[in-house]
């Protein structure tokens, strides 16, 4: 779990941040249905910026079972270590976990 006020917490989001904004490595991963994810992409402008989509479709176990980040992270070409989750559940913060991936916990940032 990510702590804001931690400094080598944040010494390694800054290291981190030429990935983030490259967002064409970005994944999308939702326990929603694709048809809501991309209704709601499409509503934020934000569709554009993810080539793959992972939803509850595309897994046997949804959150908090690590499977969607999983997935994800192997579409993407990446270890989990390697991955950040932004989250905003504690079953997506548990998923996270469970799958070895860095979080961030959107709800206090």
């Amino acid at each position: 779990h990510f702590d804001p006020h931690d400094s080598a917490d944040l010494s390694r989001s800054k290291n981190c941040s030429r990935t983030l904004w490259d967002l064409s490595r970005w994944r999308f991963a939702s326990s929603s249905h694709p048809s809501t994810l991309e209704a709601t992409l499409k509503a934020i402008q934000l569709h554009q910026y993810f080539h793959t989509v992972v939803s509850i479709n595309d897994v046997k176990k949804g959150k908090p079972e690590p499977d969607l980040f999983l997935l994800a992270a192997q579409r993407l070409g990446v270890s989990p270590q390697d991955c950040i989750v932004y989250e905003d559940s504690e079953g997506g913060l548990e998923a996270a976990r469970r799958a070895g991936m860095r979080s961030i916990d959107v709800r206090i940032v």
